[in-house]
């Protein structure tokens, strides 16, 4: 059974300026609950052995798992603000109940700048 815990911030994708950048839609308020929210990003070797320029890169990994209500807009690419901290939705899994309705979608995501 779904019980928000937190108030997030929603944005959607509706276009580019000229530079290439995304253009987002007017934030909607949504209820959601904090499953696991985790501030770091891992870093790793290029390649499979290790360099001697000890080069790294950024992995895309989710570092936030969120759920969402079952009449929630929420999709693919938006951007979700939460406590100040600009995620983007990179996963969306319907949960079901015993009944097969949906209940809740559990949501991963990633942080805005790294996409």
């Amino acid at each position: 059974m779904f019980k928000p815990n937190a108030v997030c911030q929603r944005s959607r994708i509706v276009g580019k300026d000229v530079y290439g950048q995304p253009q987002l839609s007017a934030p909607a308020t949504e209820p959601c609950a904090v499953v696991k929210l985790d501030g770091r990003a891992m870093r790793t070797p290029v390649r499979g052995e290790v360099s001697a320029s000890r080069g790294t890169a950024v992995e895309q990994e989710e570092v936030a798992t969120l759920l969402f209500a079952s009449n929630s807009t929420v999709t693919y690419d938006d951007m979700v603000t939460l406590q100040g901290i600009q995620l983007r939705v990179s996963s969306l899994t319907p949960q079901f109940t015993i009944l097969g309705k949906v209940d809740h979608y559990e949501v991963g995501l990633t942080f805005w700048g790294n996409a």
